[in-house]
This record gives C-alpha cells, sequence and structure tokens, in this order.
C-alpha cells in the first residue's frame, strides 16, 4: 500500500491539492511505521521523496523537516541519489521565504537546481529562485528566472510550471506599474491551470488579478477577484 500512497500524494501536489496531499503524508508516514521499513530500503527513499515534495503540512512547514533530514542522512549513509537533496533544498528554501529571509531561499533554491537533472524539478525551482529575487527588488535576474521556468516547462509540457511561471511574470509586471501585461500574463496562467485543473494556481491567479486591480482604483473588480 506504500507505492499507491507516494503515487497519490505526488498526484494531489500536481494537482495543486495540497491539502490531501498533507492527509496522505500523514497516512504514509503511519503505514510506514506500522511496515517497519528498513532505514536504507527503496520504499522508504521512495516516501520520503514524496514526503519532501508536499509544500506544507498541516500550515506548518517545520513538519516536514524529519523527512528532509532522513533523506539527507539517506544520501550520505545509504548511497541514495544524491538529486533527492534537491527536493531538501526546496523545501528549507520554502522555509527560509516564509521566514522572510529571502536571500537564503534562493540560496538554497539555487543549491537545489544544480543537484537535480529533471527539467520540471528544475523549472521548479527557476520559479521560486525569481519569486525570492523578486521579493528583493532584483527584477531583472527575476525576469531570467521566470524565463528558463517557462522555457522548461514548455519543453516538458508542463502546464502547471507554465502557469507558474507566468504567475511570476505577472507579479513582475505588478512590481513594475505595468497593469496590462500583468493581467494578459495571468490570463495565461489561468489558462494553463484550468487545462490541468491545479486548484491552488487559479486562486494564487485570482489573488494577483485583485492586486492588480487595486493600483487602478478599481475596487470593485479586485474584491470580485479576492472572493
Amino acid at each position: 500500500a506504500l507505492t499507491p500512497l507516494c503515487d497519490a500524494m505526488d498526484a494531489r501536489c500536481r494537482a495543486g491539492d495540497y491539502d490531501r496531499a498533507d492527509g496522505l503524508l500523514e497516512l504514509w508516514e503511519w503505514a510506514a511505521r506500522e511496515a517497519r521499513l528498513p532505514p536504507g530500503g527503496v520504499r522508504r527513499m521512495h516516501g520520503l521523496r514524496a514526503a519532501a515534495a508536499v509544500p506544507r503540512k498541516k500550515d506548518r512547514p517545520g513538519g516536514v523537516l524529519p523527512a528532509c533530514a532522513a533523506l539527507e542522512d539517506g544520501v550520505r549513509t545509504h548511497g541514495w541519489p544524491k538529486e533527492l537533496l534537491a527536493y531538501v533544498r526546496m523545501q528549507q528554501g520554502r522555509r527560509a521565504r516564509r521566514a522572510g529571509d529571502y536571500e537564503r531561499a534562493a540560496e538554497l533554491f539555487r543549491d537545489g537546481l544544480g543537484r537535480v537533472s529533471d527539467g520540471i524539478t528544475k523549472a521548479s525551482l527557476h520559479v521560486r529562485i525569481g519569486q525570492a529575487l523578486l521579493h528583493l527588488g532584483r527584477l531583472r535576474e527575476a525576469e531570467g528566472e521566470f524565463r528558463a521556468c517557462l522555457h522548461l516547462a514548455n519543453l516538458g509540457g508542463e502546464r502547471v510550471g507554465a502557469g507558474d511561471a507566468w504567475l511570476g511574470r505577472a507579479s513582475l509586471s505588478l512590481a513594475r506599474g505595468q497593469t496590462a501585461d500583468g493581467q494578459a500574463a495571468i490570463e495565461q496562467a489561468r489558462a494553463a491551470f484550468s487545462e490541468v485543473g491545479h486548484r491552488y494556481g487559479l486562486a494564487s491567479a485570482a489573488a494577483l488579478a485583485g492586486a492588480l486591480a487595486r493600483p487602478a482604483g478599481d475596487l470593485a473588480a479586485a474584491v470580485g477577484h479576492y472572493r
């Protein structure tokens, strides 16, 4: 039952259904304890990789740290693939970002980017680097990261990655006061997320559309987007 749980976690993450992914993670943790998986086993490795890819754990990002620590130990002690550390750096970067340490977040995401060969994961890390740089006011660098994400996502036919890249570009337009460009980017993001039913992405697009409407003084439209 452990492998289907890992597959289901991955599927829920791809669909942006992070609450369900959290619940499946808790179920996997219980099942893994019951099965008494050996520390260096392949099934444990696959489960920890899936766990480390869950964006949050019941809104407590520290809750996934044991999985990250176990992955690092597996790479060091059991010879697991070093690419697994990209998922660890992704979680560590999220924690740094939530703490407002955007320099550290960008550094961790870049470290993860250097460890992984999978194009989809690379695209995800590029957009996260871009988001951190955007918070630091490094707009030109952020734009380069969003472009890299979109390129890789399009190469792999990865619509969630494409949607994330377009959201990044919309945020960049908001920072530059380019409302029309931002609205166009949001429509691209919505189209990408709608193709795969990505709930979190669609909600993020609506929130950003509201943020773009406010500077133009269209508060009614902003409220409509937020709702």
